[in-house]
């Protein structure tokens, strides 16, 4: 399931198994209910509730993750009313309960989904934007989208990292990829969107402090907010500019009819 992630190479029976997963670790994160997905995707752990585990992915990948609630930045984003509010109104933890951990692929697909969940309750409660999910060819191509208030389609890419990860998102290969990734959602999006201008927007949660400066290519076509939560009252308050002299949240305007 990980390894086929935002290629638009997932088949429905693949898409259901990664919905399955991420609906019951983001409401049991420490695998507190039993269930077909803590038998095959969790191990018992006990009072340990932190570890560090290798995992080799499909295409030669060593990744070494921090598995716990800390590295999720659940707590850090719990802070946040819009983001707990959002959480509770959907039955997800806000906390971690239980006596499992995550195998490492699940904890990627949580973790992400963290970042994806606590973004989207900002989007509500703070700028009123109405996020809707991707379906169908287009499945995590992004992870979500809103409709702009000018009638494009933004699509919007959720980054759940802390400081460090900020210049990856500024390669050209990075660039490369994002550009690929909008030619490709024009070549298989619903016939809704035809029409439509598409925007791609990446937004690292906390990659950056406060003070950070968002970054757009392409006439804006797409733009990054890095640090997301760090400069959320910037962002509110409409200070936060782009390396294009533009404000950053001009963005954030969804057209909710």
């Amino acid at each position: 399931v990980v390894d086929r992630i935002g290629k638009g190479e997932m088949s429905e029976e693949f898409v259901d198994r990664y919905q399955l997963i991420r609906d019951y670790s983001l409401k049991n994160p420490r695998g507190l209910n039993e269930s077909e997905i803590r038998r095959s995707c969790f191990v018992y752990s006990g009072d340990i509730s932190s570890v560090r585990a290798n995992s080799i992915y499909e295409d030669g990948t060593k990744i070494t993750p921090v598995i716990s609630e800390e590295a999720s930045f659940l707590p850090d984003l719990m802070k946040f009313d819009g983001v707990a509010n959002w959480f509770k109104e959907n039955d997800y933890a806000t906390s971690w309960e239980g006596e499992y951990l995550m195998e490492p692929q699940t904890f990627y697909i949580y973790k992400g989904a963290v970042g994806e969940e606590a973004v989207r309750g900002i989007l509500k409660e703070v700028f009123d934007i109405k996020t809707l999910p991707l379906k169908g060819d287009i499945f995590e191509i992004a992870d979500f989208y809103f409709i702009h208030e000018d009638g494009s389609v933004v699509f919007v890419d959720i980054k759940n990292y802390g400081t460090n990860s900020e210049d990856i998102y500024t390669s050209q290969e990075w660039l490369r990829k994002t550009r690929w990734k909008l030619e490709r959602l024009k070549e298989l999006a619903p016939d809704e969107f035809e029409g439509k201008d598409f925007k791609f927007l990446y937004i690292t949660t906390f990659s950056s402090d406060e003070g950070a400066v968002a970054k757009e290519w392409d006439d804006g076509a797409i733009l990054t907010i890095p640090g997301f939560f760090p400069n959320l009252e910037r962002l509110r308050l409409g200070q936060m500019k782009t390396n294009h002299g533009r404000y950053a949240h001009e963005i954030l305007k969804g057209d909710n009819k």
